[in-house]
């Protein structure tokens, strides 16, 4: 959803489905509202061509009472300083944290 609660797309796509198991697809580009993330408009525009991708893998856990595994695997990216790879590392980190805090019964990142 955008700002204002309307549809907004931000040009995604499903590469692959498997229920219960795999989920990928392609990552959306820079958008207008992650210009003030950059030094220039040339360098913000370079960035916006990059595209990379996500991918979910569900497992079985391996240690008893371990339900499942769960893989993120993000990649495709242009180059290690990219820019689209800095703000989604600390994207996934707060994610993943906020995850695992609902799922073991705590409260969300955003009622914290």
């Amino acid at each position: 959803m955008g700002p204002d609660g309307d549809y907004e797309d931000v040009d995604m796509h499903v590469l692959e489905a498997k229920p219960g198991r795999r989920l990928a697809y392609s990552w959306h580009r820079l958008l207008p509202m992650h210009r003030e993330l950059f030094d220039s408009d040339e360098e913000f525009e370079a960035a916006r061509k990059e595209k990379s991708k996500v991918a979910f893998d569900i497992e079985p856990g391996e240690a008893p009472g371990v339900g499942v595994k769960l893989t993120i695997t993000h990649d495709g990216f242009d180059s290690p300083d990219s820019k689209m790879l800095e703000g989604t590392r600390g994207g996934w980190v707060m994610i993943l944290s906020s995850l695992k805090t609902l799922l073991e019964g705590g409260k969300q990142l955003s009622e914290a």
